[in-house]
């Protein structure tokens, strides 16, 4: 399980990254991910990965879609969006 407190992510008390005015870091201070606009942008290509329109989130390169609660479902967050969850669940897992 992921639990993020404040803006810091972590799983099992190990510090993963963190999330700021948008952008997705992970340890080392690397962006990884922009998660705005209900839609998440991959860092290194620039690709748009996956966007939350009404209840599903969409995952670009396999037209795979699920419901946000079953995505985010295993993350412990009280601050963040549903897009910044959905970029934490697919960055680190759950």
């Amino acid at each position: 399980m992921i639990q993020v407190s404040g803006h810091d992510i972590f799983r099992g008390g190990i510090k993963l990254g963190w999330v700021g005015s948008g952008y997705l870091y992970n340890h080392l201070g690397n962006k990884v991910a922009c998660a705005s606009d209900n839609i998440i942008y991959d860092e290194s290509t620039g690709k748009k990965i996956a966007y939350i329109s009404g209840e599903y989130v969409y995952f670009t390169d396999t037209n795979k879609e699920i419901r946000i609660e079953d995505e985010i479902a295993g993350i412990e967050s009280g601050l963040l969006s549903n897009i910044e969850r959905v970029a934490v669940k697919i960055y680190f897992g759950n």
